[in-house]
Parts: structure tokens; C-alpha cells; sequence
């Protein structure tokens, strides 16, 4: 699992950035903890059952908490671009290979499309889009593919597509826009925050780019694209 890039934040915004993720994550971490401690395997069926369901609201509730947090840091200034020279095919892999399992055991295969190429960028802000956009299409697909493809490096371009089921009319306007889920889709998380790509496309502005996402023309799914001008 590729370790969570960090933002850079100015200086004035780290205490209260520190404060919020604490106060987000307390409630989940300990849930978490005190769950773990109660799953034993000498434990009846239905104890165990009612456990790991707690646990993995737990985990839900810890996923939303920093989705929240990362997207109030994008939007409200809380965020400085800091950008390195990077692998880019090398970091879209490392992020790939974090939902590698997922996508194996949902029965999806996940190919990433790209050869060795040096790029100037920020790692974290890219890193929430990528992530963002593989999450989006594993979720949304229920058999085939999702593919990573490394389009361009200068202006750097990332596209995600999948074999899922689509875009409905409404969701093609929309599907970026804070807490918004398409209710006419399935998805794999139906218990989705709504935040994923609202989180990529505020990414993506610090970035001088945007998120797109349009449905196939050629076949099934869609394709979630990552376009920076600068």
C-alpha cells in the first residue's frame, strides 16, 4: 500500500489542519480499537457478525472523516502546491496497485498504461485525483476492466476508464459537484460520501487543470480524465 502523500500547507493553516483531522479521526479511531479487542475467535457466529459489521462502519466513518477533511483543505485555502520531479508511470502503478486486491476479488482486471516518464508535479494533489478516479470506476464496474492510461506528460494527462455501467444523463453534468451520487446507478459502496471526485476536481484547479468525465462512445462505462494546463 502506497504511504499517504502530505499536503504542504502554509504555515498559519497546519495547527487548525492538525486539529480538525484529530478531532474527524478520534470517534473512528477508537471504534476501531475497542471493536478489535472485542473480536475474539472463540466468539459465538452472531457476536463475530455484528463485529466486523461495527468495524467496517468504523472504517467507513474514518474514510468520510478524511474525505471532509481533505476537501475543506483543497477549497478553502488551507492548501500550498508543492511540486517535485516524479516517475509518473511509476506513481500511477504505486497508486494502482492500492486497489490491486479490491478489483482482483471483485473479478476486475486493472491495467495501468504507462512507460517510465519524468514529470514535474505535486505528488498528494495528484495523488487524491488518481485515487479518486480508480475508486470511482472500481466501484462503479461489475465485471471487465478498469484502465489507468498515462495519456501526456507536458500538460500532464491521466484517464481512467472502465467497462462499469456508465453515466446517466443527469450524472454526466453533475458527478463532480460536492456530496453528489447518481441514485440511478449501482454502485459497488452504496453507502458512498459523495466526495471523491469533488475532491479530484478541487486537486486538479490547484493543479491549473480540471476532472472530466464522459461516458464511452465505443462501449460500455466511462472514462474520468485528468487534464493540467500548467
Amino acid at each position: 500500500m502506497m504511504q499517504r502523500q502530505q499536503f504542504q500547507l502554509s504555515d498559519e493553516n497546519k495547527h487548525a489542519a492538525s486539529r480538525i483531522r484529530h478531532e474527524l479521526q478520534q470517534p473512528a479511531a477508537a471504534m476501531k480499537l475497542l471493536l478489535s479487542r472485542l473480536e475474539q475467535p472463540q466468539e459465538d457466529g452472531e457476536r463475530k457478525h455484528i463485529v466486523e459489521t461495527l468495524l467496517a462502519a468504523a472504517t467507513e466513518l474514518d474514510r468520510s472523516s478524511l474525505a471532509i477533511a481533505d476537501y475543506m483543505f483543497l477549497t478553502q485555502g488551507f492548501v500550498e502546491r508543492c511540486d517535485e520531479d516524479i516517475d509518473i508511470a511509476a506513481f500511477l502503478k504505486t497508486v494502482a496497485d492500492g486497489f490491486r486486491e479490491t478489483a482482483e476479488k471483485n473479478g476486475l482486471v486493472l491495467i495501468v498504461n504507462a512507460s517510465s516518464s519524468f514529470g514535474r508535479t505535486d505528488p498528494a494533489l495528484l495523488e487524491r485525483i488518481v485515487t479518486a478516479l480508480i475508486e470511482n470506476a472500481v466501484d462503479f464496474t461489475q465485471d471487465g476492466c478498469v484502465e489507468v492510461n498515462l495519456v501526456s506528460i507536458s500538460p500532464l494527462e491521466v484517464a481512467v476508464s472502465d467497462t462499469g455501467v456508465g453515466l446517466s444523463r443527469e450524472a454526466s453534468g453533475r458527478c463532480t459537484a460536492p456530496f453528489w451520487t447518481d441514485q440511478t446507478s449501482k454502485a459497488r459502496r452504496s453507502n458512498r460520501l459523495g466526495l471523491g471526485l469533488s475532491i479530484a476536481q478541487a486537486a486538479a484547479a490547484l493543479l491549473g487543470g480540471e476532472v472530466t468525465v464522459t461516458a464511452n462512445v465505443d462501449g460500455p462505462g466511462a472514462t474520468a480524465r485528468f487534464q493540467s494546463v500548467t
